[in-house]
């Protein structure tokens, strides 16, 4: 989540979908090209609130942007945003903006929420903050549901990765809508896009039509076009200078019971395209429809519609260095102490609590701490709420976990 839009994807068992071909859109565009299963919704630390004709209270999918941003800027901004939202809640402070270099004016994010939003509500200032900052947090909470929960997979099986400069203000909130049992904070959130653009192996998509049937596989033509497919992706790698040891290929296929207008791709096993990789595909297609429908027929001859061959070549990828070792004792890492709003259990009324703030470049391996808790760096702000628990690992990636 960064200033105008949020991100989100699923990656059981720490792999990223691929969208259907179909799906591959840009606007109102069809792309008909290889993407990640990464959709992205207009909610983000410029999102504006505002009340419509209708008395509708919505944020976003307006953004402010970078220019003239949030009020609390002094840039020329006016309406509340999300980022305002949060000064007033006492969660960002005057020295929370990289680190302290960046002048902001929290009376200017107090009027604009007030103005805009309270006074037209008829609604107390903190009530009317803490309903720009809910409302944001639903519409994340439903967009990961539809990757979630509307795919086959239950959200509590996971672990919610905080993103972004604005991912680790609202991740507490989202793992508590939707159960999700943990919620890591990378050591550097707000260039984590940055560092996986330059990190990420190359990779070539080669596919092409066979059209057969497990009930009666072309065995002869799968072999064949798979060696074909797998040589024109290496080719493509070296080609790039990629390094023999570095390239691997990865398998899938498109399948689809007889009838269906639409298919499923699913990774296909490595090896001598044989009868038993034909019924391992077969079944793996099974259980990916029974997952994602919710109904499976075996009995059922699959219908092996694409295959595809994925060239992958790896690139040097950073290693994270551990941190200096402590104690569970955090408390060495207080910078401060402030008040803050809080709930619990997403109850109605807020209320002020006196809060510490963490610096997080102070943290050892090892520390502890509950919340409410707000944790500050350069490029971002991590929120720990009531009933929760923050422990640092080795190499200081914050792991927030829920109550019971």
């Amino acid at each position: 989540m960064g200033g105008t839009s949020a991100d989100i994807g699923v990656a059981p068992d720490g792999k990223l979908r691929m969208k259907h071909l179909l799906d591959t859109r840009i606007g109102d565009y069809h792309a008909m090209v290889p993407m990640a299963e990464v959709d992205t919704i207009g909610a983000g630390g410029g999102s504006i609130a505002s009340i419509d004709e209708g008395g509708m209270f919505r944020v976003g999918p307006r953004s402010a942007g970078a220019m003239p941003g949030p009020a609390c800027y002094n840039r020329g901004g006016t309406e509340p945003t999300s980022t305002d939202a949060m000064v007033v809640m006492g969660w960002l402070g005057a020295d929370s903006f990289l680190s302290g270099t960046m002048e902001v004016k929290p009376e200017l994010a107090t009027e604009a929420v007030k103005t805009h939003i309270a006074d037209k509500l008829g609604a107390d200032l903190e009530h009317a903050a803490m309903g720009i900052f809910q409302i944001l947090a639903h519409s994340m909470t439903e967009a990961i549901s539809l990757h979630s929960v509307r795919k086959g997979y239950d959200p509590r099986e996971f672990s919610l990765v905080a993103e972004g400069g604005a991912g680790p203000l609202y991740a507490w909130q989202i793992a508590e809508h939707l159960g999700i049992p943990r919620v890591i904070v990378p050591g550097h959130p707000g260039i984590t896009s940055a560092v996986g653009l330059l990190t990420t192996d190359v990779r070539y998509e080669v596919p092409t039509t066979v059209w057969t049937s497990s009930a009666e596989p072309d065995l002869d033509l799968l072999s064949r076009e798979m060696d074909r497919l797998s040589e024109q992706a290496v080719a493509q790698l070296r080609a790039d200078g990629i390094a023999e040891d570095d390239i691997t290929l990865e398998r899938s296929v498109d399948c689809r019971y007889v009838g269906q207008g639409y298919e499923l791709r699913v990774p296909a096993p490595a090896g001598e395209i044989t009868a038993e990789w034909v019924e391992q595909t077969a079944a793996t297609f099974h259980e990916v429809h029974g997952r994602t429908y919710s109904q499976r027929f075996d009995d059922k001859p699959v219908q092996l519609v694409n295959i595809r061959v994925t060239g992958v070549g790896a690139v040097e990828h950073i290693r994270i260095a551990e941190i200096d070792k402590g104690g569970a004792d955090a408390s060495g890492a207080i910078k401060s102490t402030t008040q803050a709003l809080f709930w619990k259990n997403d109850s109605a009324d807020p209320e002020w609590v006196e809060t510490p703030v963490y610096d997080r470049a102070l943290f050892k391996a090892g520390n502890t701490f509950e919340g409410p808790a707000i944790v500050q760096q350069f490029d971002s702000t991590t929120i720990v709420g009531i009933g929760q628990k923050a422990t640092v690992d080795a190499v200081g990636h914050i792991i927030i976990e829920r109550s019971a």
